[in-house]
């Protein structure tokens, strides 16, 4: 549990910190540690060793800059980190890392007398905050003796905004990085739309899987003229099932609650924002079909195919454990083949099938290619020790 505090006899020397990502690199700064003395650790993971880290740049005699230490730090990290730092003498550091993989916002009262940071802007929003902005990657917020100053600690190579955000992580009332989380969800439902190849009658409905989809279902819905029901419901007590563990079939079936005055007898377009292992989605298909008496399910997903783990803090699947990677002898070679896709719309008893393209999912967000980290679908990572993990 964060955050991780470290004891010292001087107070800028004893620190507190919490951190939202993953060190990519964790492996070899892990094994660099251990082999420069006699390091104890008790937690095996990344933030316990960030923590040696930032001990070891402020060892000095002399308390050195926090610009320094992070920027020093920015050259020994390979991956994602944003990191909220508090010293005992009150000096506060807020780092978002150079590639800008996670959403990390900043803002100030009307009186500008209270500051707030946090990944999301809906946060800062709840809490009476009028002016947000976002922090730029490579870039720090900086606080001591009162004073309130954004500083750049290191070069950006290239932005890597995290597609995956828009798509599913983010709270749908966010705004990262000047994009709405909402209209980019209405723009995924508006490309997927594009796609449709299914003839249209009286008997279709639309049902977003709640409550990510929920946006792009009704924008979808509403391109193709068709009703957007709620045809399942979620239990609001059981929490994401692609981070479960082996017991994720179990809760899933307690997760949702199907509306068999809905779904019987319609042709049901089940709008989803991923599939990433497929078991929630075949027993959702089946549920449908089973307790709902759904006539057909056609399965609608507004990401692009997932191809690769995320090394850079979402909790994804080794490729042997993703779906997509199953059926394809060439993975990452751009859009999902007909011949793969309707294999995998067997597996999962659906009727049909169609994910929303690489382009698709580009234009729904509004930025730049190029800013995205869109390795989890392209298999292009953009740090060293992401492609090595990959390989």
């Amino acid at each position: 549990a964060q955050p991780f505090e470290r004891h010292h006899g001087r107070k800028w020397k004893w620190f507190s910190f919490g951190f939202n990502g993953n060190l990519a690199n964790y492996a070899e700064l892990k094994k660099k540690l251990l082999a420069s003395g006699e390091y104890h650790l008790t937690y095996e993971n990344d933030t316990e060793i960030m923590m040696h880290y930032l001990s070891l740049e402020l060892r000095m005699e002399k308390k050195p800059d926090l610009v320094h230490v992070f920027s020093n730090l920015s050259k020994k990290f390979d991956g994602c980190y944003n990191i909220a730092f508090i010293n005992a003498e009150g000096e506060i550091a807020v780092v978002r890392d150079p590639y800008g993989f996670r959403p990390l916002v900043y803002g100030f009262s009307e009186d500008k007398k209270v500051f707030m940071a946090a990944s999301e802007s809906v946060a800062l929003v709840n809490s009476g905050i009028k002016d947000i902005r976002p922090l730029p990657p490579g870039h720090m917020v900086h606080i001591s003796d009162g004073s309130i100053k954004i500083k750049k600690y290191a070069d950006a190579k290239r932005k890597s905004h995290c597609m995956f955000e828009w798509v599913y992580f983010s709270n749908v009332s966010s705004v990262l990085d000047d994009r709405s989380v909402y209209i980019t969800r209405t723009n995924l439902g508006k490309e997927l739309a594009k796609l449709e190849t299914q003839k249209i009658d009286k008997d279709c409905i639309v049902v977003p899987v709640p409550d990510t989809a929920k946006a792009a279902g009704d924008a979808f819905a509403y391109e193709l003229g068709i009703p957007s029901k709620e045809g399942i419901i979620r239990n609001r007590y059981v929490g994401r099932t692609f981070i479960e563990g082996s017991s994720r079939d179990d809760k899933v079936s307690n997760k949702y609650t199907a509306l068999r005055d809905v779904l019987e007898g319609k042709k049901v377009f089940l709008v989803d924002d991923s599939i990433v292992r497929g078991n929630t989605t075949r027993q959702l298909v089946r549920y449908l079909k089973n307790e709902g008496l759904a006539k057909e399910v056609h399965l609608r997903i507004t990401c692009p195919p997932i191809r690769g783990p995320c090394f850079y803090g979402i909790d994804m699947s080794t490729v042997s454990e993703l779906l997509v990677p199953q059926y394809e002898k060439n993975p990452v070679s751009g859009n999902i083949s007909n011949e793969v896709r309707d294999k995998i719309a067997k597996e999962v008893g659906a009727d049909s099938l169609i994910y929303q393209t690489v382009e698709g999912l580009v234009k729904s967000i509004g930025l730049p290619k190029d800013n995205l980290c869109t390795a989890c679908i392209t298999g292009s990572y953009p740090t060293l020790w992401g492609r090595k993990l990959f390989v």
